[in-house]
């Protein structure tokens, strides 16, 4: 018998694939936007702006998978990621994908608004881990990856509490900019999925 259809919540492979092809491609985003990340005047930025482009990936991802324990797994999995910057950064991003799988179990997953909500939970709590270690644990994330001591030194001089705000702001907006992209995009597989 099909453990999918005792277990509908149970992850298999393909959903294991469809997460691991999302992760890359985000990172691949990410990456391509690497002049605003290690532009000191533009850091704070970068997730706001990804976020543009990610909203599209995230429904993807939400709608193939729209099971239990996916915001949670993949905040795992971008926390772990970014532990070579420091814990405190892991650690913010992994309590947003606790907190984005909260609301994904308890709201109507197959809903578009959930689906943006989670996303932009997540996203916020990439660009919290990522900025105000920055700014108020300075010192500690540059002992712990050195490397990128001289930019870090210029974030936390161009940055101020109220750009992060702006930035946590723009966030928010960009995510909604990201999934009524996505929707656009996604209408038709929304539509076989049963989802719009």
């Amino acid at each position: 018998m099909n453990t999918d259809k005792k277990n509908p919540n149970r992850l298999n492979v393909r959903d294991i694939i469809t997460m691991a092809v999302s992760y890359v491609l985000i990172f691949a985003i990410y990456f391509l936007g690497s002049p605003i990340g290690f532009n000191p005047n533009t850091y704070i930025f970068i997730w706001a702006i990804c976020s543009i482009l990610w909203g599209t990936i995230f429904l993807l991802m939400y709608t193939k998978v729209n099971k239990n324990n996916v915001p949670l797994i993949f905040g795992i999995a971008v926390g772990l990621f970014m532990l070579s910057y420091h814990w405190i950064v892991s650690f913010a991003i992994i309590l947003g994908g606790i907190i984005a799988e909260i609301i994904w179990r308890k709201f109507d997953k197959k809903s578009v608004k959930t689906m943006g909500i989670v996303f932009t939970v997540q996203i916020l709590f990439w660009q919290i881990g990522a900025t105000l270690p920055i700014m108020f644990m300075l010192d500690k994330i540059k002992n712990k990856s050195p490397e990128y001591g001289e930019l870090f030194n210029s974030v936390n001089q161009a940055t101020t509490p109220l750009m992060e705000i702006l930035a946590l702001a723009l966030v928010v907006v960009c995510c909604a900019i990201g999934v009524w992209i996505g929707k656009k995009i996604l209408r038709k597989h929304f539509e076989k999925a049963g989802i719009i």
